[in-house]
């Protein structure tokens, strides 16, 4: 959920869908290369990060802004990644991997 209250992300095949959370309507989608895992957004709520693949079939994490619910950048990880939560002050995102591996990443 954003920090507002609303939009509610929700993963689906190859895409996030954003939910309005007082009526559960479809107010917009958002696609992606591959099956999604997991999505958290940002303490702020600049970003949506979500756990995905890449093109080249391994982990990933896409960046998206929220401001426009677009992609902004894919990070490639060197294996599969399940789940994904940034830190409370904006400046790591915590990543889990396949192989049982926290990555954190900095900003």
């Amino acid at each position: 959920m954003h920090p507002s209250g609303s939009p509610l992300y929700a993963v689906n095949h190859q895409r996030v869908s954003l939910l309005e959370s007082g009526t559960g309507a479809i107010i917009d989608t958002i696609p992606l290369q591959s099956e999604p895992w997991s999505a958290r957004v940002a303490p702020e709520g600049s970003f949506l990060y979500v756990t995905c693949r890449d093109s080249t079939d391994n982990g990933a994490v896409a960046v998206v802004r929220t401001s426009d619910n677009k992609v902004a950048r894919v990070i490639a990880m060197p294996d599969e990644v399940y789940d994904v939560a940034p830190s409370l002050d904006g400046q790591k995102l915590y990543v889990t991997g396949g192989n049982g591996k926290l990555y954190v990443l900095g900003r």
